[in-house]
């Protein structure tokens, strides 16, 4: 999980794939509480810069730029995060949703190059209200080559309909 936002965390589709795979869920700080709920009991929380090691690949939780919230009171009360898998075949690194920042340069420096970003190109428009939260295409091809990625894939656009962008 990369936040806590409706469109990324639907409690019905973590319920089935926990009885049908019971896989380990990886969540930001803060967002345990809500799969506990649900009895969703193996998860690992991460906090940026923290790690964890599975099925032989070490998953770090990865700072990026956006917010959280479901309800209009909770804004801010869990993280929000990107990940870096680090696999026999390489590393991955997927951004959940972010706005377009430094951070993608300093990951590259420190934690790249990448054989796969995954980077989100929706719900960026109108650029004044949603640019600080998400990034255009344009911007995602800025952060494919600071994060010296070979490979890079466009994901979060066409699901649902959350901007102005077609």
């Amino acid at each position: 999980m990369s936040h806590n936002h409706y469109d990324h965390t639907d409690l019905p589709t973590l319920d089935t794939l926990r009885v049908e795979h019971d896989p380990l869920f990886i969540v930001e700080l803060g967002s345990s509480a809500l799969l506990s709920e649900r009895g969703l009991t193996n998860v690992k929380e991460l906090d940026w810069g923290q790690d964890v090691r599975h099925r032989g690949a070490r998953i770090v939780g990865q700072r990026c730029r956006h917010f959280s919230g479901r309800g209009l009171n909770d804004r801010q009360r869990t993280l929000w995060m990107s990940y870096i898998l680090k696999t026999p075949s390489g590393r991955v690194y997927f951004s959940g949703d972010t706005g377009y920042g430094s951070h993608f340069t300093q990951t590259g420096q420190q934690l790249g190059p990448f054989r796969l970003a995954i980077l989100p190109i929706g719900a960026f428009l109108p650029k004044w209200f949603m640019g600080s939260v998400h990034i255009n295409p344009e911007e995602a091809i800025q952060a494919h080559k600071e994060l010296g990625a070979h490979t890079s894939l466009a994901v979060h656009y066409g699901t649902y309909r959350l901007s102005e962008e077609g």
